[in-house]
């Protein structure tokens, strides 16, 4: 008789929740804008923020910001880098005066909080842009200490260190060029990132200036006084790169005899050359870098003195001009009643054919939901008392946020514009202050800043469900459960007493620790187990003395495993511990890495805000990773951290397996991985390891791969493919038995027909099927089927 081996814990176990604060991870670029638009008050994230109110931290870091940062951007390492003037403690000299302001860069660590590092005489007043390659270009602000003469030199900093980079710098002095002065609102790059491109005004005339960041020269330069024909032209709003891709907006002013307060809207390519340019029915409103925002259709603009508006109306308007081809106005919205003041202060994107802003009604309500197609406004909503200067932000979900007295207030922009909760800012250690809102990061998480008492700065991260903060709807019986299915699959393992020396433990609340950690408890022959941050549970600890462990490698920072758990294993029980932390799960992934070289590796997506994707594939691959020995890195849908690309070359991998569809890793990070020493010249080969339309196909797949490769179908692990945590210590167990790791939909009625199909076309090879997790996982119905596929009995 055949037979089968179930590991259930003791009661029904639901959907997986991720619990733990997840570590550092690169951002995907925000929404409403070219990928190198920085993320300013105006922003959408493309990532959802908390589902619910939690805060995960409050890290003080005893820095005074003298004023409001000018915004904040992602860097690709993963640090939130926020703009804005600080108290220094300096010695009196010529150049400073003591204890005088000075304009920086601050880098902060969004998994911890923590202060990494800061660059003074950044000019605040010029938002830097960050390039894929780790850099983030910046003015370096004249006559300062760093920078003594008059020129604000463009200059490349180093994201992980915070340092000017040698002979990255752009001084207009040293080539007998214009002088630079902070440039107006924003430094762009280009859409290939060869230029990074400034508009001010330079040696006394409106300019846009092209600065190659390779040779650190200036290729072109747009005079604009000549260029459109005019003695007095001069910037207004933002300049922002077209959603197209394809150029640039500029907004400029005319004020003389002949062209009095006129405002023209121009489009450039990016060799300087015009596209086209419209007339503006207005000005820019007074919040003028947020008034202006770029959507996948065309440009929407706030104004003030609209011409043309009717008498019952306001004379604030919102128009939005089409990019097809030229610039031509779509519609025009004025002010619905005369109460108002800036018809909208500052804009958004939010669920693609919506904008969302910030108003002051007559009714009171202060943020209104407009529809792209027609501009009428679709819902107001009434913030109450609430101020932070018209700051908004939005997610890929279209939930907007706002910073409100002591607390953060978040606003779902639903149809009828209704509040999904507000954060009490006395419950969270606020003041009579606003959070200043810095970023939204992949794993959902909103950081926002906010001054304590002391005035100095306070960092704390609102975070979802699947962060480490308050859990919201999770019994923490089916924790304990989960934490039980890894002691079970340990047991099924090593079934011998005294059989493992060494144990691999990771968070039992987030995949990438776990799965990137496959291949190494296989090659020490090790279980890999599941723990919550702050305990082992007595059940685990039993089932390290039965093993006879004398060592542990803990995968994780301390968020994710505290340094009591840590203190556990070594003080109480006597085990040698050794941590593997890393900067960040890339990191993590890559120093793993370094224990199991391989010429192949496998590159699967790490990050992911919706807790249902990101882990099929990485889970799918851990058994085939770990049969083979081979490494498991980490990418972002869009982007190669730099970790992972350093990992390659430094293992001397030839070839690298791409885990997963488009969705999952796509193909610019597939091209990008084929030069990962960034030198132009493709080393290394990347094959896609994809199949199907579903994640159960994929895993299908790699079970074939898996089969390829030497293991057996004899033995078949069934996991539930809704769910990571039952999954977590399967590979190393399927890649010890030499059997094959099996993703299932363990609530369907046959458990999937892509897992049945498998099964079925394996049945004379299966021998044995191991169904993980309980029945709240796998119901009996659909176990029963699956195995039934096999010709396995009761």
């Amino acid at each position: 008789m055949k037979t089968r081996r179930f590991l259930v814990p003791s009661a029904a176990c639901a959907a997986a929740a991720t619990l733990a604060l997840a570590p550092a991870a690169l951002a995907a670029p925000p929404t409403g804008g070219h990928g190198h638009s920085t993320p300013q008050a105006t922003s959408q994230y493309a990532t959802t923020g908390p589902a619910g109110p939690g805060m995960a931290y409050a890290v003080d870091l005893d820095i005074e910001l003298r004023s409001e940062p000018n915004g904040a951007l992602l860097a690709g390492n993963g640090l939130v880098i926020l703009q804005g003037r600080i108290a220094t403690d300096l010695p009196e000299t010529a150049e400073n005066e003591a204890e005088e302001p000075r304009e920086a860069l601050i880098a902060v660590d969004p998994e911890t909080g923590e202060h990494v590092w800061t660059t003074l005489d950044i000019a605040e007043t010029c938002m830097p842009a960050v390039t894929s390659d780790g850099r983030i270009i910046a003015q370096l602000e004249g006559q300062t200490p760093t920078k003594p003469d008059f020129d604000d030199s463009l200059v490349a900093i180093d994201e992980d260190t915070g340092a000017i980079i040698p002979d990255q710098i752009y001084d207009a002095d040293a080539v007998d060029a214009p002088r630079l002065s902070a440039c107006r609102d924003r430094i762009l790059l280009s859409d290939d990132e060869s230029h990074a491109l400034l508009a001010g005004s330079f040696a006394f005339s409106n300019m846009v200036r092209a600065i190659d960041i390779g040779s650190w020269s200036e290729s072109w330069a747009i005079d604009l006084h000549n260029a459109q024909g005019d003695d007095s032209p001069r910037f207004g709003g933002r300049m922002i790169t077209s959603d197209y891709g394809d150029g640039f907006y500029v907004v400029l002013k005319w004020d003389d005899e002949v062209t009095p307060q006129i405002w023209r809207l121009i489009k450039f390519d990016w060799s300087g050359s015009e596209i086209d340019s419209v007339d503006l029915p207005g000005r820019p409103g007074g919040f003028t870098e947020r008034t202006m925002l770029a959507s996948d259709r065309g440009v929407a603009m706030a104004l003030n003195d609209c011409a043309g508006a009717p008498e019952d109306a306001g004379d604030e308007c919102l128009v939005f001009y089409d990019d097809d081809g030229g610039l031509s106005q779509r519609w025009i919205a004025y002010e619905p009643d005369t109460g108002g003041n800036n018809f909208f202060q500052s804009l958004a994107r939010a669920d693609g054919d919506k904008l969302v802003g910030w108003s002051e009604l007559e009714t009171g309500a202060d943020i209104a939901a407009i529809d792209v197609d027609t501009g009428a406004i679709e819902w107001a909503y009434a913030t109450g008392d609430t101020n932070n200067g018209g700051q908004l932000i939005t997610d890929a979900a279209g939930n907007a946020y706002f910073g409100a007295f002591g607390g953060l207030h978040l606003v779902s922009l639903t149809a009828d514009g209704q509040l999904r909760y507000a954060i009490d800012g006395d419950a969270v250690g606020g003041v009579n202050e606003p959070d200043i809102l810095a970023a939204i990061t992949p794993w959902g998480q909103v950081i926002t800043i906010h001054a304590d008492d002391d005035k100095t700065e306070v960092v704390r991260a609102f975070c979802t469900p699947g962060d480490a903060c308050e859990r919201v709807g999770e019994d923490d019986e089916r924790e304990i459960e989960r934490l039980e299915t890894a002691v079970e699959v340990s047991q099924a393992s090593f079934p011998a007493d005294g059989s493992a020396d060494t144990v691999v433990i990771a968070t039992a609340y987030n995949y990438p620790d776990a799965l990137a950690g496959a291949p190494l408890a296989r090659s020490l022959d090790a279980p890999m187990l599941t723990t919550p941050p702050d305990a082992l549970s007595a059940s685990m600890r039993a089932e390290i003395e039965r093993l006879g462990a004398t060592r542990a490698v803990v995968i994780g920072s301390t968020a994710s495993i505290s340094d009591a758990v840590e203190n556990t294993l070594e003080q109480d029980m006597g085990l040698a511990v050794e941590r593997i932390a890393g900067d960040n799960r890339f990191d993590r992934a890559a120093r793993i890495a370094e224990r199991v070289p391989a010429s192949t590796v496998y590159v699967v997506q790490g990050a992911n805000a919706d807790p249902n994707q990101g882990w099929p594939e990485a889970l799918s691959v851990s058994a085939l990773a770990a049969f083979e020995q081979r490494p498991i890195l980490l990418a972002t849908r869009d982007v190669v951290p730099r970790e992972t690309l350093d990992a390659i070359v430094e293992l001397g991998a030839d070839r690298v397996v791409v885990v997963g569809g488009t969705a999952a890793i796509s193909d610019g990070v597939a091209d990008a991985l084929r030069d990962p020493d960034r030198d132009g010249v493709d080393d290394v080969d990347v094959e896609r390891l994809s199949s199907g339309p579903n994640r159960y196909a994929l895993s299908a797949a790699v079970a074939d791969r898996n089969i390829d490769a030497g293991a057996s179908p004899a033995e078949v692990f069934l996991v539930t493919g809704r769910s990571f945590p039952d999954g977590l210590p399967v590979g190393p167990a399927a890649a010890k038995s030499g059997g094959v790791l099996l993703l299932v939909d363990g609530q369907a009625p046959e458990g999937g027909q892509e897992a049945r199909d498998w099964i079925a076309e394996s049945a004379d090879a299966v021998r044995r099927g191991w169904i993980v997790g309980s029945e709240a996982a796998i119901t009996n119905d659909a176990a029963e089927a699956l195995l039934e596929s096999a010709g396995l009995e009761e």
